[in-house]
């Protein structure tokens, strides 16, 4: 059997562009695990659908009537897709705690869904994980310590299943001014080495030889694959 690649953190800022990414690979199966509710996740979808539909109109000028059809038609498609997919697996964890419990668990999944259509050129299944950082943001968990348990129980459950991992955080079109600037930049955010005793996020005396990067510590098991932002230029 080929051994797994290095475990990868893409840099789509739209849902709707890594979940495109995601359905348009040559992954043989795709477990795709979103860390929100199934509800937060179609809100987060018609946000980047809704962006991505007011780019395209800058550049196509379509009519005001255009828009929304071209925004519904989107939506429409991409959860269509997702729904009748024979090779994606979706996935809502949206609690830290319910990600970990069902990474800890990844012995027990559903086998691949047989997909007559692969090829030659079939690539082997993926784990893809959308926005797990984030889910540590309120909570005692985002530190140095949290952070490297979830991403360890990711990667032992990519092992587990033989499969190649993929994590990504996309913007929160949606999200107040304190999640804001972590959605702009997780990656670059430093975080405490310990755990928290409580969950404010409200500025605390600590050293900064007492916290580190969050891409720091992904960078004990992840790459950083940063094409689609070098593609997208400035």
């Amino acid at each position: 059997m080929n051994s797994l690649p290095t475990p990868t953190i893409k840099s789509f800022d739209l849902v709707a562009d890594f979940l495109e990414h995601i359905l348009h690979g040559s992954a043989s199966s795709t477990t795709l695990i979103v860390c929100w509710t199934r509800e937060k996740f179609i809100q987060k979808l018609i946000s980047s659908i809704q962006l991505q539909s007011r780019q395209t109109e800058g550049e196509e000028h379509p009519t005001s009537e255009e828009a929304p059809i071209l925004s519904s038609t989107l939506l429409s498609n991409t959860i269509d897709i997702l729904d009748k997919s024979r090779r994606v697996t979706l996935s809502f964890c949206p609690s830290l705690e319910h990600l970990r419990a069902y990474l800890g668990t990844s012995n027990k999944w559903p086998g691949p869904r047989l997909n007559p259509e692969n090829g030659p050129d079939t690539e082997q299944p993926l784990l893809a994980i959308l926005s797990p950082i984030a889910l540590h943001f309120h909570t005692s968990q985002f530190s140095a310590q949290g952070i490297s348990r979830t991403l360890a129980l990711a990667v032992e459950a990519a092992s587990r299943k033989s499969t190649r991992l993929v994590l990504c955080e996309c913007q929160d079109l949606n999200a107040g001014e304190e999640e804001h600037a972590f959605s702009n930049n997780p990656w670059d955010m430093a975080v405490p080495l310990l755990n928290s005793s409580t969950t404010s996020r409200q500025p605390v005396e600590i050293s900064a030889a007492q916290t580190v990067q969050i891409r720091r510590i992904a960078k004990k098991w992840f790459h950083f694959d940063q094409t689609e932002r070098e593609a997208a230029g400035p």
